[in-house]
């Protein structure tokens, strides 16, 4: 009776469970992967050398959402996908010759000495289900750029 999660990027596990008085309460059971997660900011400028920190993930001028991302392109700091975010130098370097047009496609890549700057590692979290958990809402940041967590286990909870 245990829930075992492994996520990539940005994307969200919501619990619902139900709390004092029957009332569904909302329970994040993973963690967003991205410039606003202090944890995730720090790993990734762990995994840099020191004099990259403040181009590994950073503001990008104009950013009106004044959120860190990647190079100051990327939302996501996990991803399985974006790959031009983990090639090593070498290969960016053989693309930038067969095709120089991906130049565009690597956002701030003056900064890009040190790839990858993505991983696919997943992020493991376990829960032990309870008589009380009711649902679970697995979402991409399509729903999470709406709604919060609380108002996502309230609709689903509206539902039951």
């Amino acid at each position: 009776d245990e829930l075992v999660l492994a996520n990539v990027g940005d994307c969200r596990a919501v619990l619902g469970t139900e709390g004092p008085e029957g009332k569904i309460v909302a329970k994040d059971l993973t963690r967003d992967h991205n410039g606003e997660n202090e944890s995730e900011v720090t790993r990734l400028q762990n995994e840099h050398p020191s004099n990259e920190k403040d181009t590994v993930i950073f503001v990008n001028k104009g950013d009106r959402s004044n959120t860190k991302r990647v190079l100051g392109g990327l939302m996501p700091t996990r991803s399985f996908g974006d790959a031009k975010y983990k090639w090593p130098l070498d290969v960016i370097e053989k693309v930038d010759l067969i095709e120089p047009g991906i130049k565009r496609a690597i956002p701030m890549q003056k900064d890009c000495k040190t790839p990858p700057y993505l991983t696919a590692t997943p992020e493991i979290t376990e829960h032990r289900l309870t008589p009380h958990d009711r649902f679970l809402v697995l979402a991409t940041d399509g729903l999470y750029d709406q709604l919060s967590s609380v108002e996502t286990a309230a609709v689903v909870a509206d539902l039951l």
